[in-house]
């Protein structure tokens, strides 16, 4: 019976090398969980900016609704001309033909989220939330993005792992320069005469070992390095990545601004004002067509 014996320190680096490379095959799940998450989140978005569309496709039906009870009342009095009639009527089909594109998009994005939530692609998703009403929050320090970001990429800590592991299979390789140990013990059968034992350790002979041992090492020191190297790398780019994102977020955040307190105001207010103009006269509906 012959038992192995390794040289010490060597099983526990190896137990090291295999845990890191399991943690480093482990950030893969993360990643899948953060992707999906993202991709639920598009698709709500998605289905809700559609119904919101849908919703104000029809707001936009009834202001051209009027426009067009406008535009035939003055050409019955004799005060318009019929191509206002058409006109009005020709930006009905539009916002017709705009609505069976949405409607399609709406379904798009409950196929989508059904399919991530692992349901019927048709069946009904019910949403009681709007764009419209969604908090519009200020980003955090850029300190917070940066350790957030550096502390949930699955890509980052897969390189440190990655890493580790190679630092770990670098000691493993010069400790292998060491001789492995082997005890073993023996019995000998000798008939009626009394049995004989016998005993011994082997210790291997590292007579290859400046070519092949020496070539591992500095094979898994340069691996090391640039896998340091690959992580210095991934840090910089996220954090190019944080400061593109918040640089997009800022203006973003200016534009609904904008939109909230100005251009959504002004609009409706144009509209309204134009189409009462044309009422009386003095405006064409070529305005008209323009401020709806």
């Amino acid at each position: 019976l012959t038992q192995p014996l390794p040289w010490p320190g060597k099983r526990g680096l190896r137990s090291d090398v295999a845990r890191l490379a399991a943690e480093e095959a482990g950030t893969a799940l993360a990643r899948v969980r953060l992707t999906t998450e993202a991709d639920v989140r598009r698709a709500y978005l998605d289905l809700l900016l559609a119904r919101d569309r849908i919703a104000l496709l029809r707001r936009l039906a009834g202001i051209w609704q009027t426009s067009a009870g406008v535009a035939r009342a003055r050409y019955e009095a004799g005060a318009g001309a019929q191509s206002d009639v058409l006109r009005a009527q020709l930006e009905l089909n539009r916002l017709r033909q705009r609505g069976l594109t949405l409607s399609a998009q709406e379904a798009a994005a409950v196929q989508a989220l059904n399919r991530l939530r692992g349901r019927p692609v048709d069946e009904p998703i019910a949403t009681t939330a709007s764009v419209r009403d969604l908090p519009v929050a200020e980003p955090p320090p850029l300190e917070a993005d940066l350790a957030d970001a550096l502390a949930r990429s699955p890509e980052l800590a897969q390189a440190r792992l990655a890493t580790a592991r190679a630092e770990r299979s670098a000691d493993l390789a010069r400790r292998e320069r060491w001789p492995d140990l082997g005890v073993t013990v023996g019995v000998m059968p000798r008939g009626q005469l009394e049995p004989m034992w016998q005993a011994g350790v082997s210790v291997g002979l590292p007579i290859w070992s400046s070519r092949k041992q020496a070539r591992a090492v500095a094979e898994s020191e340069a691996r090391a390095e640039a896998g340091a190297s690959g992580r210095d790398a991934l840090e910089q780019l996220l954090r190019l990545r944080v400061a593109e994102r918040r640089t997009a977020a800022a203006a973003l955040l200016e534009t609904v601004r904008l939109y909230r307190e100005g251009l959504l105001v002004q609009s409706r207010a144009t509209a309204e004002s134009t189409l009462a103009q044309y009422r009386v006269g003095a405006v064409t509906f070529a305005s008209v067509l323009e401020a709806n």
